[in-house]
């Protein structure tokens, strides 16, 4: 509950109003100074249970302050002094004594520079700084004697880079000076000035407010432009810089004000005022938050859906559609409940696995041509859309499916079947219904000569691993050269585990031996500079855990049966593929199947600090909301863009500050997002529940 405390003081609070309070035992003492005026109240609080009407009555507790200062753009309070920083100078008050009415504000000669912008005072030290257009002023002896720097002009320089917008003392007693090109930080011990910019840290300049957090942990917060920021060293394990900027954090962009309180930061813009709460969450609860997301906004008929908002950022407007790699989406939910099932033993994860895997299973039932899995399905009468081939299905009247089948979700489906028959399978029923879907799939890739055919018997667009395609630089398939050899090889070796079937090791020895598969597959990952394609990493990292997941699991004879040099062949690939490309992205999921791999260098490790760094700072909104960071300072352009002739970072910026991505998506982008969209959490819960099942995470709610 709260009360309009300015109207029963007397005066009316309008926008760009300021209050400084004044330590009092009686009541409520408080200086309230809007854009062209200040007031003093000082009144008893009101009495808990009676109105405040009845207790103001025609009582004003607010006394008018004479004076004619112009535009007042800053005030700060030192014991019983108010500063004032106007347009026409630096003007103070001092607090009344008990029934005195104040006096009018006296100006401070020494300031002989206007207008003056911005006020800071440190009560504890007794400093007052002053920031005009033309110079910063700091008194050390509580306002007695100033001493000036010279701001910079244009091409003039200056001891300070511009016009001061902002001041505010650190809990070092350290001055921070705001500028419209970045934060200068003044030592009060040497009276240094100390750069803070992009090659420092700095997100953004244009710096418009500040607000030290020095009761609250030691933190400062810097309105700009274009966001917030965040400087922090409290915490060790935490980035020293965090940028909020964008409607994921804040409405608006240009910050007018910012206030630190107790458990977080108050900011306004020119959109209005929100509250960003600082709160500590174990990785567990995260967990538990996004699984609360799926269901039931995600679930559609066992597939994990895709959805669309027909209201900017409103998840109440949310509408459930379908995705051309509805089971490769549905294959990463469904393994994150397979290894939350495996570490925990939770009976609710037991039941979203078979719950999805019926989905996933659907879409090969579906099609009714064994081995062909399709896109997507939708009841008839549902809409679609007018991409893709679509066909009504002769197995199951009343449902359409999408053909035109990719590896996206070859990979997607034969990476998890595996995980639900070891992890989650327990009666010899469940088993089998889970290797008949394994060896249907492979067994049509290998019966039709390396080809996933459609229903007009052709071989999909993507759906090629044909020796004759690969090898003989096929259009389109240059570059997937390598990729689709480890595929294929991942898929035999896998089938030839689960089954135990000799055409699937005779396959895998024509492919390698007579082929060289295991040659093209070490080099899986390509990239030429401005064409790299991040979703190649899913169809890479997939196939090497079901490659790694099969050997693990095999009998000692079939894995003297394998292709030689073929297991040596797949280490050195992951090793390349991690250690000298994957390993500069902080990729919680790739970070965590090289680890099971087994196949790191020990002393060149695996990524684990950047991998929980990464699961840290996920975003709680999966909303794909607009991101801008082109213009960010702390940014390094790649001269190249990326392969949709974006500009993209050659640094990796933090997760939580950057757009929303799956990973198979870029984690340098710079600009991307609509919020009209709302993505499923798998791609937080698998790399969680995929660490936690190999001993990298401890999840503390077990």
């Amino acid at each position: 509950m709260w009360t309009r405390m300015d109207r029963y003081l007397g005066v009316e609070v309008i926008r760009g109003t300021r209050v400084a309070s004044v330590p009092s035992q009686e009541g409520l003492k408080v200086w309230i100074v809007e854009p062209h005026g200040v007031w003093w109240c000082s009144c008893p609080m009101v009495p808990q249970g009676k109105r405040v009407e009845e207790q103001r009555r025609d009582v004003s507790f607010c006394t008018s302050v004479p004076a004619s200062l112009g535009a007042i753009h800053d005030v700060a309070r030192m014991d019983t002094k108010l500063w004032l920083a106007t347009d026409r100078g630096l003007f103070v008050l001092r607090t009344p004594r008990e029934g005195e009415k104040p006096s009018p504000p006296l100006r401070v000669s020494a300031i002989d520079a206007t207008p003056v912008l911005s006020v800071a005072a440190n009560s504890t030290a007794g400093i007052v700084a002053v920031g005009t257009d033309t110079k910063l002023f700091v008194s050390l002896d509580g306002g007695t004697s100033f001493h000036f720097f010279f701001c910079g002009f244009a091409s003039e320089g200056g001891d300070v880079d511009a016009n001061v917008t902002a001041l505010a003392f650190d809990h070092h007693g350290d001055l921070w000076i705001g500028t419209p090109i970045r934060v200068q930080v003044l030592s009060i011990d040497t009276l240094a000035i100390i750069p803070l910019g992009g090659r420092q840290g700095l997100p953004y300049g244009n710096i418009t407010c500040a607000s030290s957090g020095a009761a609250y942990g030691g933190d400062m917060w810097l309105g700009t432009k274009h966001g917030v920021i965040r400087h922090q060293t409290s915490d060790p394990r935490a980035l020293s810089w965090n940028y909020f900027n964008g409607p994921r954090w804040i409405p608006g962009y240009n910050v007018s004000d910012v206030l630190r309180l107790s458990g977080g930061a108050l900011v306004g813009t020119e959109a209005g005022i929100t509250f960003l709460a600082i709160t500590t969450w174990t990785l567990a609860k995260k967990a538990r938050h996004y699984q609360s997301i799926i269901y039931p906004r995600h679930d559609r008929y066992g597939l994990v859906a895709n959805g669309y908002l027909t209201s900017f950022g409103d998840l109440r407007t949310y509408k459930k559609n379908n995705n051309d790699n509805d089971g490769e989406w549905t294959s990463v939910y469904l393994a994150s409940q397979a290894f939350r099932y495996a570490a925990t033993k939770d009976p609710d994860a037991k039941r979203n696995v078979w719950k999805h895997f019926a989905g996933m299973e659907f879409q090969n039932l579906v099609t009714g041509v064994p081995g062909l899995m399709a896109r997507s399905f939708v009841k008839e009468g549902e809409s679609y859309g007018p991409d893709g081939e679509w066909h009504n299905s002769t197995a199951y009247p009343g449902w359409i499916w999408k053909g035109d089948t990719s590896s996206d979700e070859m990979t997607g489906h034969l990476f998890v079947y595996p995980l639900v028959l070891d992890f989650v399978s327990e009666t010899e029923e469940e088993k089998e219904r889970v290797r008949k879907l394994i060896d249907e799939i492979t067994g049509h890739l290998v019966d039709n000569g390396f080809y996933l055919l459609d229903l007009d018997g052709k071989p999909t667009t993507y759906g090629q691993w044909a020796p004759e395609v690969l090898n003989a630089g096929a259009v389109g398939f240059k570059d997937d050269r390598g990729l689709n050899s480890l595929q294929a090889v991942g898929y035999l070796v896998s089938a030839y585990r689960v089954t135990n079937e000799e055409k699937y090791l005779k396959a895998l020895r024509f492919l390698v031996e007579e082929n060289g598969y295991d040659i093209n597959l070490v080099n899986a990952k390509m990239l030429y500079p401005s064409d790299i394609n991040y979703s190649d990493d899913e169809l890479m990292f997939f196939p090497y855990y079901t490659y790694f997941h099969a050997y693990k699991m095999m009998t000692e004879k079939q894995r003297q049966a394998l292709p030689k040099n073929l297991h040596k062949r797949m280490e050195i690939s992951i090793r390349r593929a991690w250690d000298k490309i994957i390993r500069y992205e902080n990729a919680s999921q790739w970070s965590a199947i090289y680890f099971a791999s087994g196949a790191f260098d020990p002393e060149a490790g695996f990524g684990l600090d950047g991998s929980i760094s990464t699961l840290r700072q996920w975003a709680l909104e999966q909303i794909d909301w607009p991101v801008e960071n082109a213009q960010r300072t702390d940014v390094i352009l790649d001269p190249f863009l990326s392969r949709f002739g974006e500009p993209q970072a050659l640094n990796l910026l933090s997760y939580a500050e950057r757009i929303f991505m799956r990973w198979n998506a870029s984690p340098f982008d710079l600009n991307r997002g609509s919020g009209f969209a709302e993505y499923d959490p798998s791609a937080w819960l698998l790399p969680y529940w995929l660490s936690v099942y190999h001993g990298l995470i401890v999840d503390v709610a077990r």
